[in-house]
């Protein structure tokens, strides 16, 4: 009967055991699934080297890993990385608080700049850029992009522009009716015939803008 009591207890004690460790697995589990998840949210990814090295020598990021910390960016308002062989910008709308980028003389093709809510100055110039989006940058008031390859560039929603400078690039049009305070306007060596303006705009050319001979401004460039 003695031995029947103590195998009983032995068993008790068993699966009292399993069960705690059980216990201490899943606890153990749950909190690296969040710590985790704490570190993914509070990382920005940055898949071109280049670009990533550019803030490390900024002191922006201190490892090459294809990540920088969001603390470490969220109030960078200046931001110069020209000529850096970077060729894509991927991270680039984490910069919340960006009101001057300076990407010039990079292998950039493409840039999406429309998070970047707060900028004020961008220079692109000297990139191999197909397409830049600058949608809803209503404060944004000077954007250089000469010696590129843009056929296009929309900047109807950029009310506050003053300077606009797109010499040597491929645009066949421009339309440039909604930026009513843009002073300096360049526009040379593009294939171009018609600039869309608006009638005040039409009445009284403003003296800094400068285009090609070929080009003419227009209400209606259809």
């Amino acid at each position: 009967m003695k031995k029947v009591v103590t195998c009983f207890i032995v068993l008790l004690l068993c699966f009292g055991c399993s069960d705690d460790a059980e216990d201490q697995i899943n606890t153990s589990e749950t909190e690296d699934t969040n710590d985790e998840h704490t570190g993914t949210a509070n990382r920005v990814t940055i898949p071109d080297a280049a670009f990533e090295q550019a803030l490390i020598d900024l002191n922006f990021d201190s490892e090459l890993d294809g990540e920088v910390a969001k603390d470490r960016i969220d109030s960078i308002k200046g931001l110069f990385i020209d000529n850096e062989g970077i060729t894509d910008l991927t991270g680039i709308s984490e910069f919340n608080a960006l009101e001057t980028l300076s990407i010039r003389d990079n292998n950039l093709t493409t840039v999406d700049l429309r998070r970047n809510t707060n900028l004020l100055f961008i220079w692109a110039e000297g990139n191999v850029l197909e397409e830049i989006n600058v949608t809803g940058l209503s404060s944004l008031e000077k954007l250089g992009l000469d010696r590129n390859v843009l056929e296009e560039v929309d900047v109807s929603t950029n009310s506050e522009l003053q300077l606009l400078t797109l010499s040597e690039n491929q645009l066949g049009g421009i339309d440039v009716s909604t930026n009513t305070v843009l002073t300096d306007f360049t526009v040379v060596d593009n294939p171009l015939n018609c600039i869309l303006v608006n009638e005040a705009q039409l009445n009284n050319i403003p003296t800094d803008w400068v285009k090609d001979e070929t080009a003419g401004y227009s209400l209606d460039c259809q």
